[in-house]
Order: structure tokens, then C-alpha cells, then sequence
């Protein structure tokens, strides 16, 4: 494996769930969720428009 390639650096796992959500969620899309689940999750697909 390439290491350096696959390595993501943040300022916390909040700065890394953003990031992560910004390349892969656009306006409009669903963002689904299970009970119990962590906050940021739906917090983070709404603030982007899903």
C-alpha cells in the first residue's frame, strides 16, 4: 500500500467527517442515518444542502 496516499490529516475527527462529507455528498443527495448515531452525521449532510 502507498501510505501517504491514503493518510487524511485534520484537526479532529469533526475537521476529517467534513472533508470526507464535502468530496462525496452534493445538493440534493439523501443522506441516510441509523438509531443511535452520532450528531454530525445528519448535522453535516444538511449544512450541505442533502
Amino acid at each position: 500500500m502507498d501510505g501517504p496516499q491514503n493518510v487524511m490529516i485534520g484537526n479532529g475527527s469533526s475537521e476529517v467527517y467534513d472533508n470526507i462529507f464535502r468530496m462525496f455528498i452534493t445538493p440534493d443527495d439523501e443522506v441516510i442515518q441509523h438509531t443511535p448515531c452520532f450528531g454530525i452525521y445528519g448535522l453535516r449532510g444538511t449544512l450541505l444542502g442533502a
